[in-house]
């Protein structure tokens, strides 16, 4: 979900993917196609692993400059004990 430090109490429910914009760390809403400086995960229930984040990103049609790079973004990003299967 994509977080705004200016407008904390907005609501979001666009799915992020960690990508790289010219070198820089960014969120890209899956929905909006946006670009955010922060999110968080929301645990819902559901396992999500790094393929599945993965094939979203690729459904999406941005262009992946680094697939190895990009893996290891989404595996820092799950990284929290628990979440990722």
């Amino acid at each position: 979900m994509a977080f705004n430090p200016d407008k904390p109490t907005a609501k979001s429910s666009d799915f992020l993917l960690p990508i790289f914009v010219d070198g820089i760390p960014k969120f890209l809403g899956l929905s909006s196609s946006r670009h955010f400086d922060y999110g968080m995960v929301v645990m819902t229930g559901k396992d999500v692993s790094v393929n599945d984040v993965f094939a979203k990103l690729v459904v999406s049609g941005r262009k992946i400059e680094s697939v190895d790079q990009t893996l290891e973004s989404i595996t820092r990003y799950l990284a929290v004990e628990g979440f990722q299967n």
